[in-house]
This record gives C-alpha cells, sequence and structure tokens, in this order.
C-alpha cells in the first residue's frame, strides 16, 4: 500500500507497506517499510535520500535497514526515468552489500 505525502510544493514523502515474495529456493518473503524523501530541483528533475526497514517473514527472522540516494527524470507526464544507489543493509555497520538500479515508469491516468 503505497503512501506519498507532500511537503509544501517542493518536497515529498514516499512510504507505506509492501510485502515482496522472493522466488528463491526456498521461496521468501519480507515486510518492507520504504522512507523516500523527494526534492523537486527542477520541473522535471527531483532526488533524495532513500532509507526504511525491512523484516524477513518467513526463512528465519531478521531485520535490515537500506540506504541509498535516488534521482528521477520526468521526460513527460505518464512517463519518468528513476535511478537508485542503495546499500541493502546499514545497520550494525553491515553496509557491505549494494547496488544500482534503474527504471522506466509509465502512468495510465
Amino acid at each position: 500500500m503505497p503512501l506519498v505525502f507532500h511537503l509544501g510544493r517542493d518536497a515529498r514523502i514516499d512510504t507505506g507497506v509492501y510485502v515482496p515474495v522472493l522466488f528463491y529456493d526456498p521461496t521468501q518473503s519480507l515486510l518492507s517499510f520504504p522512507f523516500h524523501l523527494w526534492f523537486q530541483a527542477t520541473d522535471r528533475f527531483w532526488l533524495g535520500p532513500m532509507s526504511g526497514v525491512r523484516m524477513r517473514t518467513s526463512n528465519g527472522t531478521g531485520t535490515s535497514v537500506p540506504l541509498g540516494f535516488g534521482l528521477g527524470y520526468s521526460m513527460t507526464r505518464n512517463a519518468d526515468f528513476k535511478a537508485q544507489f542503495l546499500f541493502q543493509d546499514v545497520s550494525n555497520g553491515a553496509a557491505e552489500r549494494y547496488g544500482f538500479g534503474a527504471a522506466f515508469e509509465i502512468r495510465i491516468e
């Protein structure tokens, strides 16, 4: 369930509750609470820090805290390009795993 909170005209918080299912062997599921703070740098470009909390709900328990940075560019009214750099877990000094991601989003309104 995604939630978006606008903080004035140039900032917003994206959060919510997500339950990703990872089809590994064995299948795993998580309970994820992301917290992304976005700042509108121009009419089409935004950026900001990304964090949250993830809890493993199957195949053992554990909590991780991802931390990273993202940016986005609005190509048209309904199409965005997004990119991010993210450490998978910074809790307890465990910032060893990291990754990059990119996405193209199309919204149907």
